[in-house]
């Protein structure tokens, strides 16, 4: 029997639904001084994914700022939800009542559900669950019926936008009313339960109750689906309801009888009465009308084809956006043509053919004519009534169904349509409603699925074919212009109006530019153009370019101004991305290098020192979002040198800062080091960013017996032997840096010594010292024991040791920076060391230390530095604004996480920031800026600059110059016109090394950098400070001292900002800090399961939790009590010990977030003894016991196979050690943190190329600096071990990622970054080498798999890895301009096709562009072609730009092959023939800089109308002989569709690849990759699927199964098989065939090849059995278990069934009938099956899981079990945590599952109908749901597996979930 288990293996990334709330908290927060931001929450399919604004630690906006810091989306958390999201509201908070907002989601069938957020637990709760599927009546008259078989219409929502009530409508035509509950009542409710509830309540509903439109006289419905959407209006004082419905059904082809069928119908809701009357309606509406969006100032925008309307009581505007909503002619009528009669009648059968012919010919031709001349008219029949009179907006051809917006002001709405375009719609009120309405197109981006209006400057674009984006909008007044509307102040939920309170005497006057070149990224550069005539004034975006894109993750679009209305301006620019992945078309499994070093050998003509990793390439996107995506789920290791034979269990890499002023006074070197200076030159350490900072020397722990010391300053590693203060004849615990890098800590078994570089030792302390010192019972009692350190970690300047007694004893150790002594702190021996001699169960079992970089904790806790630490600091004790309040009196703590991190900047500071001072201080600082910044750049024109010191060698000192000692800055947040016209206009907050390059490459961005320190000059003395003017002109004056770099330009500019601070931006006086030096704490974990928080140094203890061992969702002490504590006691639970812990934040960006820190909240990491990990985060709790909770994040399931115990075995030691002593071999810790590791990226014409970058050191930065801005970095926690995990950090979380199973054990970990290896790490183990790596190349580690997304531009209809050659073959479709012309039509054709083929070819021609189909070769890097190959197609492509752009494009960097894009013109922009034209000049000049993928070694074009249905790699037999060597082959199915009544045709290209050496005259050679069509055959039916069998062809035309050989440039027919519909798919195993159809499901058949009597082979296909069932086949494949052959079956309704040919079944009718033995919905469609053998323990039969592709962007596995009794297991878990789990939203799996019996159509054309199986002989199972139990706490774990019938011990269902995970570790 088939048992299977199908599971999540990559998550959805399509977004398709989106909302602002403030969900997590309240409106404001309830702090007066900050104001929140709103949350994102977004739908993928079924799950729910909740984000938050991270504004950095600078917080958020001020109110009444129209400037937007850096701003990034942080995951607040993800759930499964058990059904799909097919609709999405929200129901607002009441007023000022402090309730959250709340989300209503709608579920097929007729499900709806309010969901809240629990502040006290930190996740989801379900507020109420409405399902009205209970009751058949509603469904009466319903497509579906009584049965419910076929899908009814999918519900909606719809939310009152002052929180009054909510409507749903379910079924098609019965509306759900559900009234809001009141503020004050629902507190009145919650007496009791109010705190079990939360502080602050969310905003509920109550009793709904339904209403029959069908029996409403005043609306009129055409049927179930009649209501296309529904929404409530603005501005009345009770609901009003809108819908927009269809009164009488209509389609395209009756719109000359019926047209105008829809109408409006406000309905006023009364909820007390229940009554609801139709108030206004309009009628007549075009027919096609979709959307409708509720206008904030009153009234609705209605959205159609062809017109945009406004509809209020007060009045109506209409606009047309193109010319088909306007009347065209009358036709003639086309009479019959009567062909001539002949003198003689024709009297043989040959003359009357002959005369038909010429009369069909002739009547074809005048329907040719006819057709031609009258393709495009527009019948004045079916016109719609309201385009009689409604203006044309000029120069727009576009299409507004399908499209999606959200109000950016009360009066602008921003429309996405289903191009991708965006397009600004303003209306001008007069009244109470609006008279006048104009459209803009401002630029494209990826096409949007929803939107959504978060704040006054920010939106959010959700994409299902493309990165979602994050996206500021600036409103601008121009100078001669009036306002539309004033301006906005704060982050109000929607904006009042449009403006700005700057001077616009001082802004850019954009509207004289010609063009204006953006920034480029991985999906090309971008122009503007002038609108032609007629349109109104100012810059727009053509169809042909993107302003909101992003590649990487990152924005590389400028800011781009739009003109609108009156003189105002609106400004788009891109924060933030998340990627998707969806919709995924293809799939493969190739073997590339993903390796930076087999790469280059690769090119260089070498041999790759790796094999290829294993990886999927997937086509993804649609359009200009259309790209191939490599994806794979570990790390790969790039080993750059392996040092064999070191045995290294432990690594430490160490920066250092020789202290040249040894002499100088104690007392300030303390004050600066406390204070966060440099204790010689002043310098802030923080604005030394230590990731661009070389390491200098590396400690590695060897054998368990020594130490080496080595010098990683200069190119190789060598070790130091003379003069080592380090200790080297013992192995080595822990090493870690103090005192700002000038000193560094070592520990050994015995010993803990501070050196000083790496000659000088500063303090030596025996453990028997700190024994007696501590009293420790060994010490006291002189008891011959022996105690050793067994674990130690240093945090500056705090050292804590893990002793190895039986009491588990911890000391702390605080470094003293006046006596350069390391201390122990006694005030910290009675809880980590006291409390464990006294109870066994207090003992500290790990413990860590916690630096609060970001103050995070400091503020949650309601914690501030002491007054000694305050004047050591020496900071200000009185501090002005919000900050300072808090501070002193430590009130009004903020109750939401913007707040938060706010208060975290004035408490902490952060790495890579500088200090923030207030305005008074900004003019007294400004001549010390200057003077520390001539100071820094004399240091670095001497050599001294570099961060190592005076030992780093010459070309370490060339490399780090200018990098090691940086200048205090001033921060600011930069305004919309700052960035507007800054040096590099790409992501907000750019760093140094990114200006320097931008400057560097472009001359004219350096000469603004050139001018930008002297008008910083004269605005510091207008502003009064001389000096600085002085200085500044004598620094100018000076010819080597000119500031030709951004960066010091920045520096200037940011004096002047500040200067001008109280005049530019008065409400931002109160709201600036002086940072603050971070706080310590101590994690500690005990025996008995407790873990603790201090703060240090006076050990106060801000959390508490007693079962942190067992691993609950959530650690507070407000969590409710389990309810499985009375079922399961606590001597029963064996909970494992908690053997090391790690708290740590990440304050530096890492990732795709940049400019923000990756994690402000801390996030905590457990390992216990058996080898699980526990991952929390900190949220700040509303519990008035504790300020801090945890809360537990979902770690991947897959990860059960990578848990190994903490210690390892005795087996592995060379000796028995002494008791109290731990293993010599024992790894020192298994959890290491990173930090700043980047992945290496190709240059062009290899990888992509950004334009505004230098190739060559000169900004200072090295070589390879001139690429550093465009690599990602990332930072994480690292687990050592036999199978290591990556946790890297991005979007406040950890993403885990399995390390590369080649690598084996890791024992040792630790980042390195040295001239030979930037950015790297070194893992090391005791039983193998040690490799210095890299990370691989071009992915993205912030995703949850590594994954890497090439553009195409273009949309990807299938894919093949052609391994011969190692390339990658890839059909695509995109638009372009001019369209061919048509073949001409084969002469005696029918009339009425030749009209339908002549429509299709004149419609082409009047769009001006064709859906151009390719087939293109991509040669990845490391496939053997040399590098002279890719630069001779860069040269070829470059050409070829020039050619299309009719001019030379010159090359900006000969070395990387940047060109300079051509100019667009604005001639006919307006239209789609020529935007698609420029798109097309834009695409083939960006292809020369847009890497590999954009660089297609060749390229194939099918003929017009022609597309790409299947691609394969096939290898056939000549002539059919089956012994002969079989030849490979790229085959390609295409069909041309010209219409329904034109013939539906289709041919097979068969290519093959040559690869040919062409010798220079010059010299050299040149590799060139090129493919032969080898032959091409025309078939009367698509060929839609093809494969091969034997070295015959499998083909799959229209409805039949043909069997073919190849018989030189033709194909010869073998056999075939008649099927029932069209076949969409193939899949072979041996001779067995599996072929997918359309509603005729699957069919299971044979090939069979017999050799008869006569010797004559007769070969034949049989069909054995099929499915009976009417479903619309996506995907098929076989699966093998063993003996066992399943055939699996992807439907259009997102199904997935499991069947099986069984003849021994009664059932299946003698085998005719496949048996279905599983069935599950999964919500998407699978696009594609991969097989992948599975690797079970201890099992050598051939078992194979599926790789499923689906729409949405996932990635599902579906995988057999091969032990009944696991499955029988696995069914009672299952059925166990269908009951035992709380489920989001109150969905039940079960039912989610069932739903596969009922789905919607496929192909647009039918439904999935599908009877459903019993439970009993459903034999798949949900694996999320029972890996679920993996992630339960232990009591909960405990509790279920005795439920299951098993042991109370979870041992065994948790090592059958490990096994699950084992055998399917794929990639």
């Amino acid at each position: 029997m088939s048992q299977t288990l199908y599971r999540e293996l990559h998550p959805a990334t399509a977004v398709t639904h989106c909302v602002d709330a403030y969900f997590t908290q309240a409106a404001g927060g309830g702090n007066e001084a900050f104001t929140t931001a709103p949350n994102v929450v977004i739908a993928r399919g079924a799950r729910i994914e909740v984000y938050s604004l991270n504004y950095g630690l600078a917080g958020p906006p001020a109110p009444g700022s129209s400037a937007v810091p850096h701003c990034r989306l942080e995951l607040v958390g993800s759930w499964q939800c058990w059904g799909v999201v097919q609709d999405m509201a929200v129901l607002r908070g009441r007023g000022n009542s402090g309730q959250r907002d709340s989300i209503i989601i709608a579920v097929r069938d007729a499900k709806v559900a309010v969901i809240e957020w629990d502040d006290q637990l930190h996740c989801l709760r379900t507020g109420s669950l409405h399902s009205f599927e209970g009751d058949p009546s509603l469904r009466d008259g319903c497509p579906c019926g009584s049965s419910g078989i076929i899908l009814p219409a999918p519900p909606k929502v719809a939310a009152d936008p002052l929180g009054r009530c909510a409507a749903a409508l379910v079924y098609g035509k019965h509306l759900a009313i559900l009234p809001a509950i009141q503020a004050d009542l629902l507190e009145t409710l919650l007496q009791e339960g109010a705190s079990a509830k939360g502080s602050r309540t969310s905003a509920s509903v109550g009793n709904s109750y339904l209403v029959n439109l069908a029996k409403m006289p005043t609306i009129k419905l055409a049927s179930d689906t009649s209501v296309r959407g529904m929404t409530f209006l603005h501005g009345y004082t009770e609901p009003v309801l809108l819908l927009l419905h269809e009164s009488t059904p209509t389609w395209g082809g009756r719109l000359r009888d019926v047209r105008d069928t829809c109408c409006l119908s406000a309905m006023s809701i009364n909820i007390r009465k229940k009554r609801q009357p139709v108030i206004w309606s309009v009628h007549h509406l075009p027919s096609d009308c979709s959307r409708v969006m509720a206008v904030p100032r009153g009234g609705v925008l209605v959205l159609s084809q062809n017109l945009l309307l406004y509809y209020a009581q007060g009045g109506s505007c209409v606009m047309a956006i193109n010319s088909n909503a306007f009347a065209g002619e009358v036709p003639p009528r086309l009479d019959p043509i009567v062909p001539p009669q002949p003198s003689m009648p024709p009297r043989t059968q040959a003359e009357q053919q002959q005369v038909a012919a010429a009369a069909a010919e002739k009547a074809a031709a005048a329907a040719t004519a006819y057709a031609k001349q009258w393709a495009t008219n527009v019948h004045p029949e079916t016109v719609a009534a309201a385009a009689k009179a409604a203006p044309k907006a000029p120069g727009m051809e576009l299409q507004a169904d399908g499209a999606v917006g959200c109000w950016i002001a009360n009066n602008i709405a921003l429309l996405s349509l289903k191009t991708g375009q965006l397009l600004l719609v303003a209306l001008k009120f007069e009244a109470a409603a609006a008279s006048k309405m104009q459209v803009v197109i401002a630029g494209s981006a990826p096409v949007a699925s929803c939107a959504a209006t978060l704040t006054s400057n920010l939106l959010f674009l959700g994409s299902c074919v493309g990165d979602s984006l994050l996206v500021r909008y600036t409103p601008e007044l121009s100078s001669t212009g009036s306002t539309a509307a004033t301006a906005s102040g704060g982050v109000e939920r929607i904006p009042s109006g449009i403006g700005s309170s700057e001077n616009p005497a001082k802004r850019r006057k954009l509207s004289s530019l010609a063009s204006f070149e953006m920034g480029g990224g991985l999906e090309g550069d971008l122009e503007l153009g002038i609108r032609p005539s007629g349109v109104a004034d100012g810059l727009y975006l053509d169809d042909g370019t993107e302003v909101l894109r992003s590649a990487l993750g990152r924005s590389q679009s400028s800011v781009v101004p739009v003109q609108l209305l009156e003189g105002a301006k609106h400004s788009f620019k891109v924060l933030d991305s998340l990627m998707c992945l969806g919709p995924i078309r293809s799939t493969d499994i190739a073997s590339l290098h993903l390796r930076e070093s087999d790469v280059h050998a690769s090119l260089s003509g070498e041999s790759p020192q790796h094999d290829p990793s294993q990886c999927v390439i997937a086509a993804v996107g649609s359009d200009k979002s259309g790209a191939l995506a490599i994806m794979r789920r570990g790390v790969v290791a790039d080993v750059i040198t392996a040092v064999p034979g070191l045995e290294a269990h432990g690594a430490w890499t160490l920066h250092y800062r020789e202290p040249k002023g040894f002499g100088i006074d104690a007392d300030v070197v303390n004050d600066n080091i406390h204070a966060g200076v440099d204790p010689i030159e002043g310098d802030t350490h923080e604005d030394l960013d230590k990731g661009d900072r070389h390491h200098a020397f590396l400690l590695l722990s060897c054998r368990g017996e020594s130490t080496m010391v080595l010098d990683a300053r200069g190119q190789e590693l060598a070790e130091i032997t003379d003069q080592v203060a380090y200790i080297r004849d013992a192995p080595t615990i822990a090493v870690g840096e103090l005192f700002n890098a000038t000193a560094a800590v070592q520990v050994t078994h015995s010993t803990v010594r501070l050196v000083s570089g790496s000659s000088f030792c500063l303090q030596d302390i025996p453990l028997s010292e700190l024994l007696l010192e501590a009293n420790h019972p060994a010490a006291v009692d002189d008891a011959n024991v022996q105690i050793c350190i067994k674990y130690a970690q240093i945090r500056d300047p705090y050292v804590v040791l893990l002793l190895s007694d039986h009491q588990a004893t911890a000391l702390l150790l605080q470094g003293d920076a006046k006596q350069q002594r390391l201390v122990l702190l006694t005030a910290a021996l009675r809880d980590l060391a006291e409390a464990g001699w006294e109870d066994a169960a207090a003992a500290v079992t790990a413990v860590c230390l916690y630096t609060d970089t970001t103050g995070w904790v400091a503020a949650a806790a309601g914690l501030a530095a002491s007054e000694e630490q305050q004047q050591q600091s020496g900071t200000a004790v009185g501090l002005q604004g919000p900050a300072g309040a808090g501070q002193q009196q430590q009130q009004g703590i903020a109750d939401d996480e913007d707040a938060l991190m706010a208060e975290a900047a004035a408490e902490a500071p952060a790495a890579g920031e500088p200090y923030a001072t207030t305005a008074a201080e900004a003019a007294g600082n400004a001549h010390g800026l200057v003077q520390e910044q001539q100071h820094v750049e004399q240091k670095s024109k001497k050599g001294h600059g570099d961060p190592l010191g005076a030992e780093a060698s010459p070309n370490n000192a060339s490399a780090d110059a200018g990098v090691g000692f940086e200048p205090k800055r001033t921060f600011k947040v930069p305004d919309s016109d700052a960035e507007a016209a800054g040096v590099l206009e790409g992501v907000e907050g750019t760093d140094a090394a990114m200006a320097e390059a931008a400057a560097d490459h472009d001359p004219q961005e350096a000469d603004k950098a050139a001018a930008a320190p002297a008008a910083s000059i004269a605005a510091a003395g207008e502003a009064g400070d001389p000096a600085v003017a002085a200085e500044g002109g004598e620094q100018a004056n000076e010819p080597g001292q000119q500031h030709a770099s951004a960066a010091d330009a920045a520096v200037h500019q940011a004096v002047q900002q500040q200067q001008q601070l109280p005049q530019q931006q008065p409400a931002r006086q109160t709201q600036t800090w002086q940072r603050r030096p971070p706080m310590s704490f101590c994690c500690v974990a005990r025996a008995g399961g407790s873990m603790e928080l201090y703060a240090l140094p006076d050990m106060t203890c801000v959390f508490q939790e007693v079962e942190a061992t067992l691993g609950h969702q959530v650690m507070t002490p407000a969590r409710p009590e389990s309810p499985y504590a009375e079922s399961v006691a606590d001597e029963d639970l064996q909970p494992s010990t908690i053997s090391e812990v790690m708290l740590e934040c990440f304050t530096g960006a890492s990732g795709a977030a940049l400019g923000v820190p990756a994690a402000v909240a801390p996030l905590l990491v457990m390992l216990r003894d058996d080898g699980s990990c526990l991952i929390y985060k900190a949220f700040k709790a509303a519990s008035a016991n504790s300020l801090l909770g945890f809360r537990r994040q979902p770690l991947d399931p897959a990860f059960l196979c990578r848990q190994s115990p903490a210690a390892l075995p005795d087996a592995t030691a060379a000796a028995a050690p002494a008791p109290g002593m731990p293993l010599p071999s024992a790894p020192p810790c298994r959890l290491v943190r990173f930090d700043h590791l980047v992945t290496p990226r190709l240059e062009p014409p290899l990888g992509p190329g950004i334009l505004g970058l230098g190739s060559s050191g000169s900004n200072g930065h090295g070589a390879s600096s001139g690429l550093q801005g465009l690599k990602l970095r990332y930072s994480g926690i690292f687990v050592c071990g036999p199978k290591p995990i990556w946790l890297v950090a991005s979007r406040g979380a950890l993403v885990p990622h399995p390390m590369d199973g080649k690598v084996g054990m890791v024992d040792a970990f630790c980042a390195f970054h040295n001239p030979s290896c930037q950015h790297g790490y070194i893992a090391a183990s005791l039983t193998g080498d040690m490799n210095i790596c890299t990370l691989p190349l071009q992915m993205r580690l912030d995703q949850p798999w590594l994954t890497c997304k090439w553009p195409l531009r273009a949309t990807p209809q299938a894919l093949v890895h052609y391994p011969e050659a190692r390339l990658i073959a890839i059909a695509t479709a995109r638009l372009a301009a001019p369209p061919r012309p048509y073949l001409p039509a084969d002469p005696g054709g029918d009339a009425v096709a030749a009209a339908a083929y002549a429509t299709a070819e004149a419609a082409t021609k009047a769009a001006g562009v064709e859906d151009l189909n390719e087939v293109q070769l991509l040669a990845p890097p490391g496939c053997g072609l040399p590098m002279s190959s890719y630069t001779g197609v860069a040269a070829a492509v470059r050409a070829a730009a020039a050619a299309a752009a009719g001019g030379t494009a010159a090359s900006s960097s000969g070395s990387q092959g940047l060109i300079s894009l051509p100019s667009i013109g604005s001639s006919g922009a307006g239209t789609a023939g020529a935007a698609a034209g420029s798109s097309a000049k834009v695409a083939a000049a960006i292809a020369a800089a847009a890497g590999w993928v954009g660089l297609p070694m060749w390229r194939y074009s099918l003929l017009p109308g022609e597309q790409v249905l299947c691609l394969k790699n096939v290898a056939l037999c000549e002539g059919g002989d089956e012994s002969a060597n079989p030849e490979p082959f790229i085959a390609v199915g295409c069909a041309s569709a010209f219409g329904e009544d034109y013939p539906a045709l289709g041919r097979v290209l068969l290519f093959q690849v040559l690869k040919d050496t062409v010798f220079r005259i010059e010299g050299g050679s040149e590799v060139k990759i090129h493919a032969r069509l080898a032959l091409q055959r025309e078939y009367s039916g698509p060929v839609s699927a093809l494969e091969s069998l034997r070295g015959f062809l499998l083909m799959g035309v229209g409805n039949r199964v043909e069997v073919q050989y190849k018989q030189g440039n033709t194909l010869v027919k073998v056999t075939f098989f008649d099927g029932l519909q069209l076949v969409t798919g193939l899949r072979l195993v041996k001779d067995y065939i599996l072929i997918g159809q359309v509603m005729q499901s699957c069919a299971f058949m044979r090939y069979s090849s017999k050799v008869d009597r006569l010797r004559e082979r007769q070969q034949s296909v049989e069909m054995l059995g099929n499915d009976t069932e009417r479903l619309d086949a996506t995907a098929v494949e076989f699966m093998a278990n063993g003996k066992i052959l399943s055939q699996v079956l992807g439907d259009g309704g997102g199904n997935i069934t499991v069947l099986a040919y069984d003849k021994t079944d009664v059932n299946s009718w003698g085998g005719k009938k496949l048996m279905r033995r599983g069935a599950a919905h999964v919500g998407c469609q699978v696009t594609q099956l991969e097989r992948l053998r599975m690797a079970v323990p201890g099992d050598s039969n051939n078992r194979q899981a599926l790789l499923a592709a689906t729409s949405d962007g996932g990635l599902l596995l579906l995988s057999p079990f091969w032990d009944d009794n696991l499955f029988k297991r696995m069914v009672g878990l299952h059925e166990e945590l269908v009951y035992q789990l709380q489920h989001t939203a109150g969905l039940n799996p079960k039912a989610f599952q069932a739903r596969y019996c009922r789905a919607g159509p496929a192909y647009g054309a039918s439904y999935n109908i599908m009877r459903a199986l019993p439970p009993d002989q459903n034999s798949m199972l949900q694996g999320d749901l029972i890996l679920a139990y993996a992630g339960m706490d232990m009591r909960a774990q405990t509790a279920i597996a005795e439920a299951v019938g098993l042991e109370p011990n979870p041992d065994v269902l948790l090592q059958d979930l490990r096994d699950l995970t084992i055998a399917t570790d794929f990639l």
